[in-house]
C-alpha cells in the first residue's frame, strides 16, 4: 500500500467536526432540530407513562418517505433528509421531516397510516401508488405536537389492547425452543381384530 496518500487522525477528526457542525446549522436552519426535540422529547414522554415505544433515526434519502411526502402534500418538487421508524408496541411507523417542499421551506413530519418495514423501498414513484400519512404542520398548527402525542397514543392503545386477547401467551412469539423442530408424536391405534 506505499505511495497512497491518506489523512491523518487529526484531519478525519477536523474534517468530521466541521462537516457536523455544517450539518448542525442546517438543520437549525430549516427547524428540522426543534422537530426531532420534539419527537424525542413525546417518545420518552410516553415512555415514562408506560408506553412501550421506542424510535429509529435516519438521515439521507428513502423512497418510501417520498412516496408518503407526493401521496399526502401537493407538491412538484420536494426534500426530505431525515426520516425513520417509530416503534410502538409490535407496530411500526415510518416517518419523514419534509424541509422543502417547491422551492418553499416548511416543516412537516409526517407518519405513515400503515405499518411499514426498513428496506422495502422503490426506486421510482408512481401516482397510482398511495402512501397514507398523517402531515403534521410544525410551521402553520400550533398544535401539531398535541395532534401527534394523542395519534401515537391511541395506535400505543390499539396494540396494547391486542395483547390482552393472547390467552395463550403465544401472539408475536416464536415456538419455545424445546418443542421447535419436532413433528407431534404420533398416537398408536389398536391393531383391529
Amino acid at each position: 500500500m506505499s505511495g497512497y496518500k491518506k489523512l491523518s487522525t487529526a484531519q478525519i477528526g477536523d474534517t468530521f467536526k466541521k462537516l457536523a457542525d455544517k450539518q448542525k446549522d442546517f438543520m437549525d436552519i430549516y427547524g428540522i432540530g426543534n422537530i426531532l426535540r420534539a419527537l424525542s422529547d413525546s417518545v420518552k414522554t410516553m415512555q415514562d407513562a408506560g408506553i412501550d415505544i421506542s424510535i429509529d433515526v435516519r438521515s439521507g434519502q428513502y423512497a418510501d418517505a417520498y412516496d408518503m411526502l407526493f401521496s399526502n402534500v401537493e407538491a412538484k418538487t420536494a426534500t426530505i433528509y431525515t426520516y425513520g421508524f417509530l416503534h410502538i408496541g409490535h407496530t411500526v411507523r415510518l416517518w419523514a421531516i419534509a424541509h422543502q417542499i417547491d422551492d418553499a421551506a416548511v416543516k412537516k413530519l409526517m407518519i405513515s397510516e400503515f405499518n411499514t418495514a426498513e428496506g422495502a423501498s422503490r426506486m421510482s414513484w408512481s401516482s397510482s401508488l398511495k402512501s397514507g400519512a398523517n402531515v403534521y404542520d410544525f410551521e402553520e398548527d400550533a398544535d401539531a405536537l398535541v395532534k401527534l402525542q394523542m395519534d401515537l397514543t391511541e395506535i400505543a392503545a390499539d396494540d396494547h389492547v391486542l395483547a390482552a386477547y393472547d390467552s395463550a401467551q403465544v401472539f408475536n412469539r416464536p415456538a419455545p425452543a424445546s418443542t421447535q423442530g419436532k413433528l407431534p408424536s404420533k398416537k398408536l391405534r389398536p391393531a383391529r381384530p
